[in-house]
């Protein structure tokens, strides 16, 4: 939880320029109730396999992406480990899919650059819901915060009790996190989506298995599990053909 922690305090001293735009990305909850599908992640770093990819247009990418059949697109924001930015969510925006903006979220501020940046979604990760570590006292005031903004929330969640309190809440989307990052080593376990999903069943809201798929037969093991979407970054990251690499992953849901 020391990384965790480190990074959500980061996020609450860091300074930034909102980055308006005049566009606004569609739902990624109403496109995952249409149809489950892969949210290709835009993540040029991370902290435990350091520089990745260099994306020098994030339109660009987020469009082949698109085209490639990601069912929407993942921008991260959080600079010092996983070298994201404003721009690059902002750019994403304008590609005309679904969005989600990825970071340690415990600020209103960031919910504004998200908002600004016409992002469809902002990640909150339930264990930063709290005084501790956000400007929130609870879940369902930081919620609350992303819905007055306009904002979808997918909730991540890590074990079968957190799973079940964002049950209880009002999140748009729940996404079970296979890399612990209560975990300062930061494991990665596929079966912990699917496990959680045998035990305590889909929601009425879709459910996203987040992290460490990297072939079609992963994102296949998540959807027959009950999972509506799974969010795919360092597999495309360090493809030769990132657009490739995520047809393929399409290909394996029909």
């Amino acid at each position: 939880m020391r990384l965790l922690a480190e990074l959500a305090k980061s996020a609450r001293q860091r300074e930034f320029d909102l980055i308006p735009t005049p566009v606004k990305a569609p739902s990624l909850a109403k496109a995952l109730r249409e149809k489950p599908g892969v949210i290709a992640e835009l993540k040029p770093a991370s902290p435990t396999q350091g520089e990745m990819r260099l994306i020098g247009n994030g339109e660009e990418m987020a469009r082949l992406f698109l085209a490639a059949g990601a069912i929407g697109i993942s921008a991260l924001t959080e600079p010092e480990k996983f070298g994201g930015s404003p721009s690059l969510l902002a750019t994403a925006v304008r590609a005309g899919g679904p969005v989600l903006m990825k970071d340690f979220v415990v600020t209103d501020r960031q919910l504004a650059l998200a908002q600004q940046a016409g992002a469809s979604a902002v990640l909150l990760i339930l264990p930063l819901l709290n005084e501790e570590h956000s400007e929130w006292a609870s879940p369902e005031q930081a919620i609350a915060a992303a819905h007055a903004r306009g904002l979808e929330v997918l909730l991540e969640v890590y074990d079968d009790e957190e799973y079940l309190l964002a049950s209880l809440l009002e999140a748009d989307m729940v996404g079970i996190n296979n890399r612990d990052l209560r975990d300062d080593a930061l494991p990665v376990d596929l079966e912990r989506a699917i496990g959680v999903l045998g035990r305590m069943g889909a929601l009425d809201v879709p459910v996203l298995s987040l992290s460490g798929a990297e072939t079609p037969d992963d994102v296949r093991a998540a959807i027959r599990a009950g999972a509506r979407g799974v969010l795919v970054g360092s597999a495309l990251m360090r493809a030769d053909d990132p657009a490739a690499a995520m047809k393929r992953l399409a290909e394996g849901l029909t």
